[in-house]
């Protein structure tokens, strides 16, 4: 009777001392193999602005939804490295601005690359729609080439110029050299935990001469459990990101405003400041190397300003005109952001 109860007592313990065995957690990759993900984004925000009517974002409340299904498959193995080639199957972002009786819609599908843009549900003014988009929606419809580590790191872009063409106002190569993945290099145990610094090259130096901003993510093993009968580590992650006033900055390929004769000079416009900070869960298969899982939000506040001149008004007389279509300087804070994150595997 004794070594019975003491065999029981033994076996029940077996699956708690199992899971204090240290595990790797490392991406897996097989030529050929093929995952597919769907990324669900929804977002609230509050918007100040003190833009006069018909100029900038007005003062209300924005919602944004995004879902999309992408897949990657394993084109090419080397020595640390698989070649992956990223497919978008399909997208559709909506954003919706409420302002009084003001309402704003943009929406954009992807693959057939539709764009809608409706001020109180009539098409908008073509200089009101997005510029510089097309390059983006040709892109998209193409298959990505991205190398990663096991760590989860970029380490190589193959079609760097193709990428670079797209989005000028990145600096891609700097970003790629600054990936430090998400997974940790050494196994681990239930409680251990890890920190991850991630630089963000920037474009163009700040204007305090700084050409990077951090973001310091923790990250720790909170338990090894099972999700859809899947054996899943469930990593939390957690982390806070802060940008001071980058006002003066500009993208590659935007030139300076510079003031006529005689004009003052202009003071600076941008990106004043910017506060976030992310948590949630990823939930990592460590049998078959992928993620299966991870519910992520993001909290913030923003503040920006921009030069912008006002609509014409044909009733105006010349020197009239001429007085109102000065550009003016428009302040706008995003308040309360918070994004909602979903990302699960469908394949």
């Amino acid at each position: 009777m004794r070594k019975a109860l003491a065999v029981l007592i033994a076996l029940a313990a077996l699956p708690v001392a199992l899971a204090q065995e240290p595990v790797l957690l490392q991406r897996k990759f097989t030529l050929g193999q093929e995952v597919a993900y769907r990324l669900t984004v929804t977002g609230l925000a509050a918007i100040e602005s003190d833009a006069p009517e018909g100029m900038g974002l007005p003062t209300g409340d924005a919602q944004l939804d995004l879902t999309a299904e992408f897949a990657q498959r394993v084109e090419a193995l080397g020595q640390g490295w698989a070649e992956l080639a990223v497919r978008l199957e399909q997208a559709s972002l909506d954003a919706n601005l409420a302002a009084g009786a003001f309402e704003a819609e943009f929406h954009i599908k992807l693959p057939e690359g539709d764009v809608q843009v409706l001020f109180n549900g009539q098409p908008a003014p073509q200089e009101e729609k997005p510029k510089d988009l097309e390059p983006l929606l040709a892109l998209a419809r193409l298959p990505i080439l991205v190398r990663t580590d096991p760590a989860g790191r970029i380490v190589g872009l193959p079609q760097l110029d193709l990428l670079t063409v797209a989005a000028p106002q990145l600096d891609l190569q700097a970003m790629q050299a600054a990936s430090t993945g998400f997974l940790p290099t050494r196994p681990v145990s239930v409680g251990d935990a890890w920190k991850q610094r991630q630089a963000l090259p920037l474009a163009l130096p700040a204007p305090d001469g700084t050409k990077q901003k951090e973001i310091v993510l923790d990250y720790a093993l909170k338990e090894l459990t099972k999700l859809e009968d899947r054996d899943v580590a469930r990593i939390g992650v957690t982390g806070k990101f802060a940008v001071g006033d980058m006002r003066g900055f500009r993208w590659p390929g935007k030139s300076e405003a510079k003031p006529k004769e005689g004009e003052p000079q202009k003071e600076p416009a941008g990106l004043e400041s910017l506060n976030a900070e992310i948590g949630g869960n990823i939930y990592f298969d460590w049998h078959e190397g992928q993620v299966v899982r991870a519910d992520l939000t993001v909290k913030a506040d923003a503040r920006f300003s921009e030069w912008k001149k006002p609509p014409a008004q044909p009733d105006k007389q010349p020197q009239e005109t001429v007085e109102a279509a000065a550009p003016i300087l428009i302040h706008t804070a995003l308040k309360d952001i918070e994004l909602t994150i979903t990302l699960e595997r469908i394949k």
